[in-house]
């Protein structure tokens, strides 16, 4: 039976040792093609933010959010219109006198604007001059003129500065929306790129670590090669011993591949593709991994407060619900009776010339004026009750949907505040198993040295060391993502990166 184990360890050493051949002569010529480059937390959240596509599509609806608000406000502004005509008409008539000849021709113009309450004015100056060849006409050729002022006050329907700009005050809310979204994307980029970077910091120690595993192995093996030759130990350590060395490098070989893919998965939400500098670069994480604990949540009230004011989901929510509100405002009004003043008043002029005609408008000597109401009853209005009906079903939608928002942020704000109690508590056990079984290491290779120590305690001793280094680096890098995420609860991870979103 121990005769099969030591061919299957063999075995074992055999196949460690040309994969590990294999692999290293892959990894030197992939070390000369690539350089190294160490990056900084904040250059890699930089760039995630110029870079990433989704971003600028983001930016480009925030862009045309903001247009609307233009357009909507461009229905208040002045209108000028101006134009002539020209006209030439042979009539037949049923007498023996001959056909009716005119010539005709007409300038207008007009200018005219509706105001924030809803009234609508226009002023409209008109002159024509009409040439009728036929006898029997007082005055010809003839000019006239004519200069009319109109005013439209609604009264029910349509009135009121709150209606008149309801669709304007939509738009700025939804462009404000829009610029949340936009907002929210950046903050999700954010705490993924610095996910992404300290995975990147772990995979590089861990590494290292797997690399300081394999060192001492191989220490080890020399030590009882030395011991088994001069006689302190079997032979059949140095097979136990060249087993565990093996394995170590396939373990090397692994953390090696961990940490590559960490790079490519960091490069990939920078969005660096091959044609960018970094692409071909072996990147490295230069933030200092600190073992410190510096942070602790904020109590619960005032971190959901924050959140209530700062996450771009939250505030988003709410600004739809306000936007539902003026909707139903105005379905409101637009259900009214309508009901509207409307004055008018106009000077004519006429004369067989246009400085007659001109001076009669100047001189104010046919004035007309004219006043009235309109109303109008549309039978059963279910347009306008329907379209009531809608906005406040979706108002209703809306506050239903903030109440869900507010109340998923507080879930998550919870969470992230166990994640985060955790992750520090971890990092102090941790370090403790590290301390400890660095002692018992110690204290198991003295013993080995002497003879007094089994070889397979001494490398279970090793293993038990370096597993608790590697959960030590985990709770470290598991403290700051946790740190990380609680204030991307919050909404304020740029903030505290130093970054304006704004």
């Amino acid at each position: 039976m121990n005769h099969r184990r030591s061919i299957n360890l063999f075995k074992l050493t055999g196949m460690a040792s040309i994969f590990c051949l294999i692999a290293g002569l892959s990894h030197s010529a992939n070390a000369t093609e690539s350089r190294a480059r160490a990056v900084s937390l904040a250059e890699c959240i930089l760039t995630s933010l110029e870079t990433n596509p989704d971003i600028s599509a983001r930016r480009i609806s925030a862009d045309n959010a903001l247009l609307n608000v233009t357009i909507e406000d461009s229905e208040f502004d002045a209108a000028f219109s101006s134009g002539f005509t020209l006209g030439d008409a042979n009539r037949p008539t049923a007498s023996f006198l001959d056909g009716v000849k005119r010539s005709t021709f007409t300038a207008q113009s007009a200018y005219g604007a509706k105001t924030r309450r809803g009234d609508s004015y226009s002023l409209t100056a008109s002159h024509s001059r009409t040439d009728t060849r036929q006898g029997g006409s007082g005055i010809n050729p003839a000019d006239s003129s004519n200069l009319t002022f109109k005013y439209t006050r609604p009264l029910g329907r349509g009135s009121g500065r709150e209606f008149n700009e309801s669709r304007l005050r939509v738009s700025l809310l939804n462009s404000e929306i829009s610029g949340h979204q936009l907002k929210s994307k950046l903050l999700e980029v954010i705490y993924g790129v610095e996910k992404a970077y300290w995975e990147l910091a772990y995979a590089e120690r861990s590494f290292d670590t797997r690399k300081e595993a394999l060192a001492l192995a191989e220490k080890t093996l020399k030590r009882t090669r030395d011991m088994a030759d001069a006689g302190a130990l079997p032979a059949s350590h140095i097979v136990l011993v060249e087993a565990q060395t093996a394995a170590r490098e396939l373990e090397t070989i692994a953390a090696e591949g961990a940490l590559e893919n960490a790079a490519l998965e960091l490069k990939t939400i920078m969005n660096i593709s091959p044609g960018d500098e970094l692409w071909g670069a072996k990147i490295t994480a230069s933030d200092a991994l600190t073992a410190e604990v510096s942070f602790s949540p904020y109590p619960f009230d005032s971190a959901y407060e924050k959140a209530l004011a700062s996450r771009p989901d939250v505030v988003a929510a709410a600004k739809n619900v306000d936007a539902r509100i003026i909707e139903t405002s105005a379905a409101k009004n637009s259900a009214k009776r309508g009901f509207s003043f409307e004055f008018q008043t106009s000077l004519d002029g006429m004369d067989n010339g246009a400085g007659g005609a001109a001076r009669d408008i100047i001189d104010a000597r046919h004035p007309s004026a004219q006043a009235g109401f309109t109303v109008d009853f549309p039978v059963g209005m279910r347009y306008a009750k329907a379209r009531l009906a809608q906005s406040e079903n979706n108002e209703a939608s809306a506050r239903l949907e903030y109440e869900k928002t507010a109340q998923r942020a507080a879930v998550e704000i919870a969470r992230a505040e166990i994640a985060l109690v955790t992750a520090a508590k971890k990092i102090d056990a941790a370090r403790a198993a590290t301390r400890f079984s660095e002692k018992k290491l110690a204290e198991e290779e003295e013993k080995h040295t002497l003879g007094m120590a089994v070889t397979q305690d001494v490398l279970e001793y090793q293993n038990d060391l370096f597993s608790a280094k590697l959960n030590e680096l985990r709770a470290l890098i598991d403290f700051r993502e946790a740190a990380a995420a609680y204030l991307h609860t919050l909404g304020s991870l740029a903030e505290s990166r130093g970054v304006d979103i704004e």
